[in-house]
């Protein structure tokens, strides 16, 4: 799982094609890889504020319904904007990885007063890889449609993590 999160992390585009036809397994791993990166930071906060365990699950769940909506957004935007045939299971897969990007704003939880920096930076580490990821699955589309579609997934989270704060 690590050695997962790290080749997600670094934008690996190898690691991406590989989730293109997965399977089963890979909706799994993506759905621990979102639970850990919000499950950890929620955990922690969770111990060091005295809050109940509700919050930390909900901060999960959060996570959960954040990648589902980013890859909709995408899909959304790739079938219906560029008509391009596809999938929204063959973009879950990846996009679930790509919420290793997502570290930095669930680590907005904790004491530091960075909480629009880690966000920011999430959204630009998010974008990249759903870039990558828009190459991988909609290969015949142009950077500049590419760019769109990672923005429609990039917004759709962000849409998603205002609602929750």
């Amino acid at each position: 799982m690590l050695s997962q999160m790290i080749r997600a992390g670094r934008l690996d585009r190898n690691f991406y094609s590989s989730l293109e036809f997965a399977g089963e397994r890979a909706v799994g791993d993506a759905a621990l890889l979102v639970g850990v990166a919000h499950g950890v930071p929620a955990v922690i906060a969770m111990l060091l504020y005295r809050l109940p365990i509700a919050s930390a699950l909900s901060f999960v769940l959060f996570g959960i319904v954040a990648w589902l909506i980013s890859a909709g957004g995408m899909h959304l935007v790739a079938t219906r904007v560029y008509e391009v045939p596809g999938r929204y299971e063959t973009a879950m897969r990846p996009v679930g990885f790509a919420q290793v990007a997502a570290i930095p704003a669930a680590l907005r939880i904790l004491p530091s007063g960075l909480s629009g920096l880690l966000i920011l930076g999430t959204l630009i580490w998010l974008f990249a890889a759903l870039v990558v990821i828009s190459q991988v699955l909609y290969g015949h589309l142009d950077q500049q449609q590419h760019m769109a579609t990672a923005a429609g997934g990039v917004g759709a989270w962000f849409l998603a993590t205002l609602f929750f704060i």
